[in-house]
């Protein structure tokens, strides 16, 4: 059996990144990721369909009832774990409605937390989901034909709509070139998000997201626009105002450097 690999979901980066990295150190855990709202969320889990979704109940822009349904049509299969400050029964019935696998607040003990993205056992007191009741027996109709109704399209939520667009990488992006851009001297996940917006604004890119810090090293997930190419992306970055250095290129990825915190521009 392979180790359970999990995404870390939460927009207060300081703790994502703490219990990203305790997470890391725990034997049978593989962890493939942090995003701090949801359009990045979803966007991980659909290239990654990780094995287990530790997630926040509140994200700009998204509630976790609204972004669960979403992050299981990216990744079938995926368990959703929600982990919040929220103690209030209204969350823990909208996260478990939606379709959460289990429910735990940050008051608990981290091997409370651990428990529940193995398998939830009642001792750690995280919140499954109840059984289902009892459906009376009804006598069964004579066979007919019927049409099905067809399923509910998630991409009808009006309210997520409005939240993911622009931002959130969608099945019609698979004919898109995909370029993982590596910053050298990113220093700090606030430095990778002013950078993450610039990349955003860029005409040659459709969507991005930030896969992965590690020390002065940042690396974001970009989507090009149509008919735009890494080499067009090289020239916009180091064109532009944020003075980026270029670095090695190679296909699907791009090296950059950027300026040393307080450099003139």
């Amino acid at each position: 059996m392979t180790d359970p690999r999990v995404l870390v979901v939460d927009d207060h980066f300081v703790f994502a990144q703490a219990i990203a990295a305790a997470i890391g150190q725990v034997e049978g855990f593989e962890l493939i990721g942090i995003a701090v709202t949801g359009p990045q969320a979803l966007a991980m889990a659909r290239e990654h369909l990780p094995d287990v979704v530790l997630l926040d109940f509140h994200l700009p822009g998204y509630a976790a009832d609204s972004l669960i349904p979403r992050i299981r049509d990216a990744a079938p299969g995926t368990r959703i774990v929600v982990l919040t400050s929220d103690v209030s029964e209204r969350a823990m019935a909208a996260a478990m409605d939606a379709g959460a696998d289990v429910f735990i607040t940050k008051d608990k003990a981290f091997e409370d937390v651990i428990d529940a993205l193995r398998a939830t056992p009642p001792e750690t007191g995280a919140v499954a989901p109840p059984p289902p009741a009892p459906v009376p027996a009804a006598p069964a109709p004579t066979p007919t034909p019927a049409e099905a109704p067809p399923p509910a399209s998630l991409a009808s939520t009006p309210e997520l709509d409005e939240a993911s667009d622009g931002d959130e990488p969608s099945n019609s992006d698979d004919d898109r070139e995909r370029v993982l851009v590596r910053v050298a001297g990113a220093g700090s996940f606030a430095r990778a998000a002013l950078l993450e917006g610039f990349l955003a604004g860029l005409p040659q890119v459709h969507a991005v997201h930030i896969r992965e810090i590690d020390g002065e090293l940042a690396s974001l997930r970009v989507v090009l626009a149509p008919e735009r190419s890494i080499d067009d992306l090289a020239d916009a970055l180091v064109d532009a105002p944020f003075a980026l250095e270029p670095g090695a290129r190679a296909p699907g990825a791009l090296d950059v450097v950027a300026p040393r915190a307080g450099r003139a521009s």
